[in-house]
C-alpha cells in the first residue's frame, strides 16, 4: 500500500477492477473494497473432468432460502460445466455413534448415501442438496457440538419419505440393515396404509347419494 497524495491508502497489487473503485471514490480499501479484492484474486476452481484451474462462471443464483449460492461454470480448456455451493462455515459437529465413537458431520458422506437411494429416480441434484440443507440447519440450531447418529438417521429418513418414498424405503434397508424380504414389508406396511387411506378421503364424498338419488325424469 501507499499514498496517493490525498492521505488515503491505495493498494498498489489490487487487481484493475479495485483500482478504479479506489480511484473513483478516493477512500481507503474498507473491509468492503477488501472483499471485492479478495474474490477478484480468488483462484478458479479446478475443473473436475480435466483438472485444469481454469473457468468462468455463467450463472450464479442464491439457494436453500439465502443459506448458500450455487454456481455453474464452465472449464474453458475442455468446455465441460459444472455447478460448486458457497455455504457458510459454521461450528463443529460431532456425530454420536451408537458405540460412543465421534465423526465430524460429513455432508459429502450424506450426499454419496442419499445419490445411491436415488438413484433412477426423477430426483435432482437440487433436490438432494435441499434435503442435507435441511437436515444440517437443524441439527445446527438444535445441537452446540455433539449430535445422536440415531437423530440425525431418523429426521434424514423423515425427509427423504417426503421426497421419494421409494429412495427413502432404499436408504432406510441400508440405515437399518434390513436382513430379510419381512424387514422390507414391515417397513412398506405403514407406507401402503397411508397411501391407501389418501387414496380413499380423495374420493368424492357425494358418489353414494348420487348413485342413490331418485330418477326426476
Amino acid at each position: 500500500h501507499d499514498s496517493d497524495g490525498t492521505g488515503n491508502l491505495r493498494d498498489n497489487n489490487a487487481p484493475p477492477q479495485l483500482k478504479i473503485l479506489q480511484t473513483k471514490y478516493h477512500k481507503p480499501p474498507s473491509t468492503f473494497l477488501i472483499l471485492i479484492s479478495l474474490a477478484l484474486r480468488e483462484n478458479p476452481m479446478r475443473c473436475p473432468f480435466c483438472r485444469t484451474d481454469n473457468d468462468r462462471v455463467i450463472d450464479s443464483r442464491a439457494g436453500d432460502d439465502g443459506a448458500s449460492i450455487r454456481r455453474r461454470r464452465e472449464c474453458l480448456s475442455c468446455r465441460k460445466r459444472f455447478t460448486t455451493y458457497e455455504r457458510f462455515e459454521r461450528q463443529f459437529l460431532a456425530v454420536v455413534k451408537k458405540n460412543g465413537e465421534k465423526e465430524p458431520f460429513d455432508r459429502a458422506k450424506i450426499k454419496r448415501g442419499l445419490a445411491k437411494a436415488c438413484w433412477k429416480r426423477p430426483i435432482t441434484e437440487d433436490d438432494i442438496e435441499g434435503v442435507i440443507t435441511t437436515l444440517e440447519t437443524e441439527l445446527y440450531g438444535s445441537y452446540e457440538s455433539d449430535v445422536p447418529s440415531g437423530i440425525l438417521g431418523a429426521r434424514l429418513m423423515e425427509l427423504l419419505r417426503l421426497l421419494d418414498q421409494i429412495a427413502y424405503v432404499r436408504f432406510a434397508s441400508v440405515y437399518r440393515e434390513f436382513k430379510d424380504v419381512r424387514d422390507f414389508v414391515d417397513e412398506l406396511e405403514p407406507i401402503l396404509a397411508e397411501t391407501h387411506r389418501s387414496q380413499e378421503a380423495a374420493k368424492p364424498a357425494h358418489s353414494g347419494e348420487t348413485a342413490g338419488a331418485p330418477d326426476r325424469t
